[in-house]
C-alpha cells in the first residue's frame, strides 16, 4: 500500500519530467517517467484521496495535480514518440506526409490529449469531497 508521502514523490518526479519538455515534438518518451503509468495513476489516487480528506485549502493544488494527470496518455514507447514526433516536426515544416503518417500521427494525439482523461480524475475528486461530505 503506498503512503501519501510516497505518492507525492512519485507525482513530483513526474512533474519535473513534464516540465523538462519535448524538445520541440508532442509525444514524450515512456523511458523518462520515473516509474511505471500505472504506478503513478495509483499515486495520483493516493495523493488527491489525501488531500480531499483535509479539506478545501488544498484546492488550488488539487486543480494543478488534475491537469498534470492528464498530460501521462503522452507518454509512449520511446521509438514510437520518436516516430510521432518526426512526423509532427514534418506536419511543423509543411513536409509532405503520408497518409499512414496522419492517421499515426492523428491516432497518438486522440488518445494524447483525450480530455477524457481530465474527466476522470475531476470525477474522482468530486466522488472524494462528496465521500468526505457524508463522512461530517
Amino acid at each position: 500500500m503506498m503512503i501519501p508521502q510516497e505518492a507525492e514523490k512519485i507525482i513530483q518526479a513526474y512533474t519535473a519530467v513534464l516540465g523538462s519538455g519535448t524538445d520541440g515534438g508532442v509525444a514524450r518518451k515512456l523511458s523518462s517517467l520515473p516509474c511505471s503509468k500505472c504506478r503513478i495513476r495509483y499515486a495520483y489516487y493516493v495523493y488527491l484521496t489525501y488531500l480531499t480528506e483535509h479539506g478545501e485549502q488544498y484546492k488550488e493544488l488539487i486543480d494543478k495535480i488534475m491537469v498534470t494527470y492528464a498530460a501521462l496518455p503522452q507518454f509512449i514507447p520511446d521509438q514510437e514518440a520518436e516516430i510521432v514526433n518526426s512526423i509532427f516536426a514534418g506536419k511543423r515544416n509543411q513536409t509532405a506526409i503520408t497518409d499512414e503518417e496522419t492517421k499515426r500521427y492523428a491516432d497518438f494525439h486522440n488518445k494524447a490529449f483525450d480530455p477524457g482523461q481530465l474527466v476522470e480524475i475531476e470525477a474522482f475528486v468530486h466522488e472524494c469531497f462528496m465521500m468526505k461530505a457524508k463522512q461530517n
